[in-house]
């Protein structure tokens, strides 16, 4: 059939060594390793092995819930930037509405919000099961924010204007940087 060298026929003890070997390698790594008979002299050989979990291109998943669309559009190519995939919520309700149809793995909460202010947002958020740290936004924040967000079941602050340096900080002090 083929063009080229023969390779001779090894002698039945020899491939018995071999496939033993290689099925002890095979179930050392997790997988299997199977022959069948399929006619005449002829043998197929299956193996099996488990695939290790690909790491994500992307740091993850952020919903970014701010109303004011400049700022959210400059903080969403920080996040870019920085490898997260941003979604932007431009209220509280839009939010909610994205935490039940998806997972996230960050949250940015910008403090004031209309309606549903952003501290009271970040309350409801543990009874929702989001797991994901959240990072309360805000352009000054006072000496007591810090424990109101934290009590409300946030991460910590992220200061208003955000930069690079300012939103690393604070992805570093949320655990996910």
């Amino acid at each position: 059939r083929g063009v080229g060298n023969a390779v001779p026929t090894p002698s039945l003890a020899s491939l018995r060594t071999a496939l033993t070997a290689a099925e002890r390698l095979a179930g050392a790594l997790g997988g299997t390793l199977r022959v069948h008979a399929t006619g005449s002299r002829r043998w197929r050989v299956q193996m099996g092995m488990p695939m290790p979990a690909v790491a994500p291109q992307r740091p993850g998943r952020v919903l970014l819930v701010d109303e004011d669309p400049q700022a959210a559009r400059a903080c969403s190519a920080l996040l870019s930037a920085l490898g997260w995939e941003p979604v932007h919520a431009p209220h509280a309700l839009a939010g909610l509405t994205e935490l039940a149809a998806g997972r996230f793995d960050l949250v940015l909460v910008d403090l004031d919000l209309s309606g549903i202010d952003g501290l009271a947002l970040i309350g409801l958020l543990p009874a929702r099961n989001v797991s994901a740290p959240v990072l309360a936004m805000h352009r000054q924040p006072a000496t007591d924010l810090r424990g109101r967000v934290r009590a409300a079941g946030g991460a910590g602050i992220l200061p208003k204007p955000v930069t690079a340096d300012t939103l690393r900080r604070a992805l570093q002090q949320a655990g996910v940087a």
